[in-house]
Parts: C-alpha cells; sequence; structure tokens
C-alpha cells in the first residue's frame, strides 16, 4: 500500500472526546469574552421552584410537606445519581452538613432524575465498608429525592450549563441563588451564607468567568459533534487573538488544547501541525507516544486514512518511544512499543523493516496478537517474492 493511498480529508474517526482523552484537557476557566446568556441561570437568580415527583426521606418528618422556598431559610439542592461515584462518595459530608445546620434553618435536597425502582434498589445497598448500614438509613437523615422527568434538572443544571455531578446550588435567605458548585466545596460557603457575611457580588464574579468558560467549551464541543472543526477554530482563534495577553497562563495553556482538537477534526495541514503538536507535549513520556502512535494504527485498522507526513511523524515518534522504554521499561512495555512501531512501518509500507522490528517484540512477550501479526507480516513478504 502506497503513501498516496492514504491521503485524506477530515480525522472524523478521531472525533471530540478522544482527542480530549490524550490531551488530557479538563474544563476551560477564565474565557472572558463569552457573554452569559439572559436565559442562563446564575448567582443572583431567582431559584427555579422544584416539583419533585419522588420524595425518599424527609429527616425522619422534619422536612415533611415542602411546598417551596421560605424566607429566611436555606437550601442545598444537590443533583446525584445512583451511578455515580462521586455522589456517593459524597453523602457522608452531606448528612453531616445537615446534622450541623438543621437547626439553624437550611435543608438540603438532593435530586436524581433516574427512575423510582433504580433508587429503590441503590438506597437497599449496604454503605461500602458499614455492613450495618444501608444507604437508605444513611440519607434519611436529608431529603433524597428522584425526579424521572429530569424537569429540576433542566431548570437548575442545564439551565446553569452545568455539565458534571454531583453538583450543589445553595439557594440563600431571599430565595436567590447563591453559590454553584461541589458539595465538598460548599462548607465556608454555607457557613457564610448562614450567618450573613456571605460576599455574593464578589462570588457572583468569579462563577461568572467559570460559567462563560463553561458555556464556551460546550459550543465548541458541539460544533466538532456536528462536524464543523473550521466553525471551533475560527471561536478558538478568535479568543486567543484577544487573550494572549491578558487571560492566565492555564487558561491559554487549555484553550491551546482545544484547538489542537478542532485542528485535528479540521484535517489537511491543520491536523499535521496539530499531530506534531500533541507529540510534542508528550516530551519524554513514552506511555503517552505511544498512546498517541497507537491511536494512529488502531485509526488506520478502522479505515481511517492519514497524510504522508503525519504518518512519517508517527512513524518516527514510535520509534521514540521505543528507545525510551527500553531505558527502563519492562519487556511487556517495550514489545508493545516495538509492535506499535512495527504496525506503523507496515501502514508506511516499509514492510521488511515491519518484520524486524515485530521479531523483537515476539521475542520479549508471547502475546498472541504479536505473533498473528508477525505471520501476516511474512505471509504477505513470501507472497511478494513469488
Amino acid at each position: 500500500m502506497s503513501f498516496a493511498q492514504h491521503s485524506f480529508g477530515k480525522l472524523s474517526r478521531w472525533g471530540f472526546a478522544a482527542i480530549l482523552s490524550l490531551c488530557a484537557i479538563s474544563a476551560l476557566s477564565g474565557l472572558a469574552t463569552v457573554a452569559v446568556a439572559d436565559d442562563t441561570l446564575t448567582i443572583g437568580d431567582k431559584a427555579p421552584k422544584l416539583d419533585i415527583e419522588h420524595w425518599l426521606s424527609d429527616r425522619d418528618g422534619e422536612f415533611s410537606g415542602f411546598t417551596g422556598f421560605e424566607a429566611d431559610k436555606v437550601y442545598i439542592v444537590e443533583f446525584w445519581a445512583t451511578w455515580c461515584g462521586p455522589c456517593i462518595s459524597s453523602m457522608p459530608h452531606i448528612v453531616e452538613t445537615q446534622d450541623e445546620y438543621a437547626d439553624k434553618g437550611v435543608q438540603v435536597i438532593s435530586v436524581s432524575k433516574e427512575k423510582l425502582e433504580t433508587v429503590e434498589k441503590f438506597l437497599k445497598k449496604n454503605v461500602g465498608g458499614d455492613k450495618e448500614k444501608t444507604y437508605a438509613e444513611l440519607t434519611s437523615a436529608y431529603c433524597l429525592t428522584t425526579d424521572p422527568d429530569g424537569s429540576v434538572s433542566k431548570d437548575y443544571m442545564t439551565a446553569a450549563g452545568q455539565g458534571g455531578i454531583p453538583t450543589a446550588f445553595i439557594v440563600g435567605k431571599t430565595g436567590e441563588i447563591e453559590w454553584i458548585g461541589h458539595p465538598m466545596r460548599m462548607d465556608k460557603p454555607l457557613e457564610e451564607i448562614v450567618e450573613d457575611k456571605w460576599d455574593r457580588e464578589s462570588f457572583a464574579k468569579e462563577f461568572s468567568v467559570q460559567q462563560k468558560a463553561d458555556l464556551m467549551m460546550a459550543s465548541i464541543g458541539k460544533l466538532l459533534r456536528a462536524d464543523k472543526p473550521e466553525e471551533a477554530l475560527k471561536k478558538i482563534d478568535t479568543y486567543l487573538e484577544e487573550n494572549s495577553e491578558t487571560a492566565d497562563a492555564r487558561t491559554i495553556a487549555r484553550m491551546k488544547g482545544m484547538r489542537i482538537s478542532a485542528a485535528m477534526a479540521a484535517g489537511g495541514e491543520e491536523s499535521i501541525a496539530a499531530y506534531k503538536e500533541l507529540i510534542e507535549s508528550a516530551g519524554d513520556e513514552p506511555r503517552m507516544i505511544n498512546r498517541l502512535t497507537g491511536r494512529v494504527v488502531s485509526q488506520h485498522k478502522a479505515g481511517e486514512k492519514f497524510e504522508e507526513e503525519l504518518l512519517k511523524t508517527a512513524c518516527e515518534a514510535a520509534a521514540r518511544s521505543v528507545e525510551l522504554t527500553e531505558k527502563d521499561g519492562k519487556d511487556e512495555a517495550i514489545a508493545s512499543a516495538l509492535s506499535t512501531h512495527a504496525n506503523l512501518l507496515y501502514i508506511c509500507n516499509k514492510l521488511e523493516d515491519a518484520i524486524a522490528v515485530q521479531k523483537k517484540a515476539v521475542a520479549l512477550a508471547t502475546k498472541e496478537s504479536f505473533k498473528k501479526f508477525l505471520e501476516k507480516l511474512e505471509k504477505e513478504l513470501s507472497e511478494s517474492k513469488g
């Protein structure tokens, strides 16, 4: 197979999620040029009503008959799910918080959007590390609920641009949103809100920056999922041009990471430059290099086509990964790096070189797939010689 057969238009199968995982890019922050829409729920807004279908606990009747947010009381509306590890890990802390503030006018309301039977099944399970207590007993200290139609989640999570759980919204004494964040970080804000010492205006400014960042990332992700990487690139480049000297280094680095994702999806020269940048960012980390080069191999097997220069870059990087792994890696790791290199040599139409490298991989590890690939290579070489 010649290089010419590998020319391509777009790296569609790489996809937004795959590139993000390779770059280890987390949520963006500080995208100050993005405006929060008028209908976005944010700090200082009136808290939406809670129309929850199923209430499974109410602190032994202490919070029964909820009809709405009452003046001079504070509410923690927390979103969770039975499948969410961090949500479950936060439960003991939420219990402690409710116990501490129950007599200070604070009510915790945890909201899932799963089916009632799903939540009920979860509540029957024993708390991890405690065979004597179920999750139903643990969460009886506060209001645990589920709203299968998802309306409450839509009114809070979606409206505020929050994509991850657990997320807590603190509704203050005036019925307005005072704070939004992870429930494990709400201790100090809650204390100040209860004691009327909370600086809402200051937090609102801080949160607005993060919220704008979340909305920006969501909009870029939407463009990429809609196969519009060029539009995503324009949006990112505009930001970098306008904020390169004023935004903090962490934000710029993450934004550049997002640009790599868009460039990879755009294809052509943009994708080649982006892939080279990815390889450079891996530094002397052989495992990361092997992941990046291995991605090219797996996508090629799936039918993806790559530019000649990108394949050459991947092949050279794979060879470097072998050298780095050989310094202090175990035989299995070295064999894996060698096999990746052999695969890329094969893709680049260097059959004999690929066989020589794959033989080394087989000598170090007895993995069946390594042997089969070597047999395939040797068979092709034999057939090519007639």
